[in-house]
């Protein structure tokens, strides 16, 4: 059984989102891998004993467990993009080729993005590439464990409160946004599209 540890992310300063908003996400973030593990002793424990009512408390530890580790994995996605500070996408990139294909260049996906996230309530704006007919798939995603699809993520935006409130309070989610895209280092979504986009 795979024990996952909380990753350390070189995190600079973001303008627009400050320490203090870093910092309390980052607890967040800890607490979903912290969860994750626990889920995965207890379904092995209980697995392996003989308790009257495995079946049941089996199949809730599963619909837990997609929560808190869909909640990890997209923490991760979404803090990596943040890592050594913002840096413009390379032109002569695939991701950029492809974006500038389907957008018409960077501006276009993020009014994209600035669009999508402007749906009501909590969720995330994950920026998909569906490898098998080679096609992004921008996408609001309410629950992290309901509603995800099963192709790869380019780029994911955490659109919860918890990401924002501390510096703009529930009410200013377009400017987190944009603050958010200011800052991606654009390197990273190029690399992760170039393990698949093959």
């Amino acid at each position: 059984m795979h024990e996952y540890t909380a990753k350390k992310f070189n995190l600079p300063e973001v303008e627009g989102i400050s320490k203090k908003q870093l910092d309390a996400h980052i607890k967040l973030y800890e607490g979903y891998v912290k969860h994750t593990n626990i889920l995965q002793d207890e379904y092995h424990r209980i697995h392996e004993g003989d308790n009257p009512n495995k079946k049941f408390l089996l199949l809730e530890l599963s619909r837990r467990y997609s929560f808190e580790f869909c909640g990890m994995r997209l923490h991760e996605y979404y803090f990596e993009t943040l890592e050594s500070g913002p840096k413009e996408i390379n032109k002569d990139s695939n991701l950029y080729k492809a974006i500038e294909q389907k957008f018409g260049g960077i501006e276009g996906l993020e009014k994209i993005i600035k669009h999508v996230s402007g749906t009501r309530g909590s969720g995330w704006v994950i920026l998909y590439w569906d490898n098998k007919v080679k096609n992004f798939i921008p996408k609001w995603v309410d629950e992290h464990h309901l509603g995800a699809l099963p192709v790869d993520i380019v780029l994911a935006v955490d659109c919860w409160e918890h990401a924002y409130m501390i510096d703009h309070d529930t009410t200013g989610r377009g400017a987190y946004v944009e603050a958010y895209l200011n800052a991606v280092n654009w390197s990273v979504p190029e690399k992760w599209f170039e393990e698949v986009a093959k």
